[in-house]
């Protein structure tokens, strides 16, 4: 019987999740098959002779590294599409007409005035 039983990836996402703020993503995250691979590489340590334990973990924290890649990824291509949408005139003040956005009628110098 091995001296330490590795939990497994629910534990520690469950713990993750809730450290977070979002206990909700636990769930979704369940199926992500890099954190799965990081599981069973974690697992394969406890079990491990010692002087495979250094490469294995060394893998681990590779695929790991690609977590947190694909992470800030995420959180950049949010703030970018946040940052493009961003309404750079007020609510308040409606933005003014210039040659570029007028209407079709008033581009073309007709005057709504003298019909």
């Amino acid at each position: 019987m091995p001296r330490y039983q590795f939990p497994g990836y629910p534990a520690f996402l469950d713990a993750a999740a809730a450290e977070i703020g979002h206990p909700e993503a636990a769930g979704p995250a369940r199926r992500d098959a890099t954190l799965a691979a990081i599981a069973t590489l974690c697992g394969q340590a406890t079990e491990a002779e010692p002087r495979h334990v250094a490469g294995i973990l060394a893998r681990a924290r590779e695929l790991g590294h690609q977590l947190q890649a694909a992470h800030r990824a995420a959180e950049l291509m949010v703030a970018e599409v946040l940052a493009g949408r961003a309404d750079p005139t007020p609510p308040a003040e409606p933005a003014r007409r210039t040659r570029s956005n007028s209407s079709p009628i008033e581009s073309r110098g007709v005057n709504r005035s003298h019909g």
